[in-house]
């Protein structure tokens, strides 16, 4: 493990506070877990202050990786680095976010394969084989009709299309086109808000870590 097993050992303890007596009555107490947020417990467990929720926001927008790199407890780096990654936010969104919602979904991981692979040395990386093309034609074996270019819009209980009736129908999509796909859909999709995300893609090796292994 990379920085230590006692490291590992402490981020764990902390993010096991989920499943005891506080953690039960958080999840049950919506109004405690709105005031309490990720940055809150961040900074209860790991002295992070940038990250509490009540300071200003110029000093949340200057929480870069040089704060948690300098942290006496590495794996900060490695998981809050990996989560704002997974959930394509910002450090200030992340620890903005509920603590019920950010600590349940840790909980899911935390005894993941993938979680505890993210501090090894060796890292793990999945192939597909012989390639995507193969598993592309995989999933769509017993697809005979593709429809492009062909709106779908206010779908209901008689799941007809562009008068065509289904035995049944999946919607998958955001959460932002359900209301124009489903109609009289939950008013709950229409509260989901969007920030625009910036990516990155280089091949310059200075941004990279010395050790190509941790590539």
């Amino acid at each position: 493990f990379v920085c230590g097993p006692m490291n590992l050992w402490r981020l764990m303890k902390a993010m096991s506070e989920v499943n005891n007596k506080w953690g039960r009555e958080t999840l049950k107490n919506h109004k405690k877990c709105a005031a309490f947020s990720f940055g809150d417990w961040l900074h209860k467990h790991f002295n992070l202050q940038h990250a509490r929720k009540d300071v200003s926001t110029k000093q949340n927008s200057d929480f870069d990786v040089e704060t948690l790199a300098s942290h006496e407890n590495p794996f900060l780096l490695v998981m809050i680095g990996s989560l704002g990654w997974m959930l394509s936010c910002t450090y200030n969104q992340l620890f903005c976010c509920p603590a019920d919602v950010m600590l349940s979904y840790i909980r899911g991981l935390r005894n993941s394969k993938g979680f505890l692979g993210l501090f090894h040395n060796d890292g793990e990386v999945a192939r597909v084989i012989p390639s995507i093309k193969a598993l592309e034609n995989a999933l769509l074996y017993g697809v005979d009709n593709v429809f492009l270019d062909k709106p779908v819009v206010s779908v209901d209980e008689t799941k007809i299309i562009n008068g065509v009736q289904y035995d049944a129908v999946i919607c998958a999509t955001e959460a932002s086109a359900v209301n124009k796909v489903i109609k009289d859909s939950s008013p709950v999709f229409a509260d989901f808000k969007y920030h625009p995300s910036t990516i990155y893609l280089h091949r310059d090796e200075t941004f990279m870590p010395p050790e190509k292994k941790l590539w």
